[in-house]
């Protein structure tokens, strides 16, 4: 006979029939998560209340099932049986329905083997729905105990069902357990799983051995959110740990979010050595700053560079010493920053110099001193000096002065031509000592070359306008003077008088006496005439024995005063050489005014010449006027 069974539903674990007696035991099973476990207590069960001589389990598939427990109500009276049947048991196919079976009328050799053992009956429960498939097999002497199983039937099959399924739930769970764990293991980062209070749950090798801890330490984090749009249900958070290990500081990169097992809340961390990273990272740093500072260096020596360039020019254009003064003057302060400065040049003898600019307020030094108070000029290279323990102060240097102090020596083949005096305040912004001390060191050098430069060319000018033997300007020189000179006359409505002059038998001087004797006499008249000439006159040497003065502004009747003076001195005026006593000298001179007795330059001199030689011819040492213009 058989027994359908209804479709297993958990409302029988949930609220068993009243009065079963599988009611405790589907409350006792519901802590029970092995399957093996609840279905040895459900067999149990069967044999102690229901009278049932034997119970087995068959748990397999569809394709084959296989014994897993057994279980009887007096081993020692069914341990025959029990050996029997287990030995001689064969596999047939799964039931589908709850069935009764009576040995005798079975084709089954099992059963009828069973029945030769004292157990006839047999109750076959399939659990379906399941996996994997389970066959309760019960066997008893009696019938009446398999029928009241089989009356049992719903909540004995719901009750394996929900067994099953939660013991199915618990090994899929202990394999996931299992396969997170071995994921830990194997993963080549540190991982932790922290309690919501930060309690080590789980630590993989790799953190266990970074961080030093074990499941059950305590653990801070320094986490914060990643991102603010990140839901709030999951937020993701991010930090950064210094970890000291082995002795080395090491870099720890933490990204954590929160996860829900369903019995708790968690935190999963993941770190990453970012040690070597964050080395990179600073050493890119340090090198983009280096960049930066050298870029920032090179914008500053190509703005020196171009401000140097700027200065050179200049300097290069300047023609008197007066304008090299003001170039450093208005240059100095941008050549060196912070810092004030005076230009001095030598006086007197050369043994001295005197300050002939500054700029920013210089008071830290004397403004007239020795060569000998300087040690530039004693060393011959800049000198810096510093009362906070730099070299020594020069003399000429202020006591009260502080901070430091530069001289820069300006040296022409060893001759002194000038100093730079440079003082930097205290605090002041100062570029590195050694650029400082190439810049002075450079600066001094063009400074030097000009001076050098505006010295020989002005050597060069007066040797093109100077009479080499009596220092009076030559006969192009005074060609030049007249020249404009008489376009001043013209412009201002003034005049212009000329004075011809020549030494009285000049021959005699060097046929008697020699021509040291000739030229002596020639430089005490061109002494004569430089001593009695005004800043704005010109006395020159004409060629030979003739001298020639240029009278700017002076009229026609107050030139031949001069003239008249000119030749009375020269003639009371004691010539000698070697210690003998030339004589007296005479000249003869004549006077040419402008617009008088000529209307251009050449003229004048042409008229004053003939003057000349009317004196010479009325008997020379006289001053004659030359011939006044006829109408036109």
């Amino acid at each position: 006979m058989s027994f359908e069974t209804p479709p297993p539903s958990y409302a029988v674990l949930a609220s068993p029939a009243g009065g079963s007696p599988w009611s405790a035991l589907a409350v006792r099973l519901a802590s029970v998560e092995a399957l093996d476990e609840g279905l040895l207590a459900i067999a149990e069960a069967l044999v102690s209340r229901a009278a049932i001589d034997v119970a087995h389990w068959f748990v397999g598939s569809a394709q084959g099932l296989r014994s897993r427990l057994w279980c009887s109500r007096d081993a020692s009276e069914t341990t025959e049986v029990l050996r029997r049947l287990r030995s001689e048991y064969a596999v047939r196919t799964t039931p589908s329905l709850a069935m009764l079976e009576h040995g005798p009328e079975s084709d089954d050799p099992t059963m009828r083997l069973a029945a030769t053992l004292g157990v006839p009956y047999r109750l076959l429960l399939p659990i379906e729905g399941v996996t994997p498939e389970i066959v309760f097999e019960l066997w008893a002497k009696e019938r009446d105990p398999l029928e009241s199983v089989a009356l049992e039937a719903p909540a004995i099959v719901a009750i394996v069902q929900a067994l099953a399924r939660r013991s199915e739930r618990s090994v899929a769970l202990a394999a996931e357990a299992t396969r997170f764990r071995r994921l830990m293991a194997e993963a080549p980062v540190p991982i932790l799983l922290l309690s919501a209070e930060g309690t080590v749950i789980e630590a993989n090798q790799s953190a266990s051995d970074l961080f030093e801890v074990s499941p059950g330490a305590a653990l801070a984090l320094p986490l914060l959110p990643e991102d603010d749009r990140a839901p709030a249900s999951r937020p993701v958070l991010r930090g950064e740990l210094g970890i000291e290990s082995e002795g080395i500081e090491r870099r720890v990169e933490l990204l954590a979010w929160s996860v829900d097992d369903g019995l708790r809340r968690m935190q999963v961390a993941i770190g990453r050595d970012i040690t070597e990273q964050v080395a990179a990272s600073r050493e890119l740093r340090r090198a983009i700053d280096e960049q930066a500072r050298y870029a920032q260096e090179l914008s500053r020596r190509y703005s020196e560079i171009a401000l140097l360039s700027q200065w050179a020019e200049t300097l290069e254009t300047c023609v008197h010493r007066h304008e090299v003064h003001d170039v450093m003057s208005r240059f100095g302060p941008m050549l060196f920053g912070g810092s004030c400065g005076s230009f001095f040049q030598p006086f007197g003898k050369g043994s001295s110099v005197e300050q002939v600019s500054t700029w920013g307020g210089c008071e830290s030094t004397l403004r007239a001193f020795s060569l000998e108070d300087c040690w530039a000029f004693r060393r011959g290279v800049v000198h810096e000096g510093d009362t906070e323990g730099g070299g020594p102060r020069c003399p000429h240097v202020s006591p009260h002065a502080r901070g430091t102090t530069l001289c820069i020596p300006l040296l022409a083949q060893g001759q002194p031509l000038g100093l730079l005096h440079l003082a930097f305040a205290q605090g002041a912004p100062t570029f590195d000592r050694g650029l400082r001390h190439e810049l002075a060191k450079t600066v001094g050098e063009h400074v030097a070359l000009a001076l050098a430069n505006l010295r020989l060319r002005e050597e060069l000018r007066q040797q093109s306008i100077r009479d080499p033997l009596t220092s009076l300007h030559n006969r192009r020189s005074m060609e030049e003077t007249l020249e404009r000179e008489v376009h001043r006359a013209r412009r201002h409505e003034g005049t212009v008088t000329v004075i011809l002059l020549d030494v009285d038998h000049f021959k005699r001087f060097n046929d008697e006496h020699g021509h040291d004797a000739g030229d002596a006499v020639l430089v005490s008249v061109a002494d004569f005439l430089q001593k009695r000439t005004r800043g704005e006159d010109l006395a020159c040497r004409y060629g030979g024995e003739e001298f020639l003065l240029v009278l700017a502004g002076a009229p026609f009747e107050a030139a031949m005063k001069r003239a008249e003076a000119i030749r009375e001195g020269i003639a009371s005026m004691p010539v000698s050489v070697a210690g003998r006593n030339l004589g007296g000298v005479t000249v003869s001179i004549g006077v040419a005014t402008l617009a008088l007795h000529a209307h251009e330059p050449a003229e004048l001199i042409t008229a004053a010449d003939a003057a000349l030689y009317e004196a010479k011819r009325g008997g020379r040492n006289r001053v004659v006027a030359a011939r006044p213009l006829q109408g036109p």
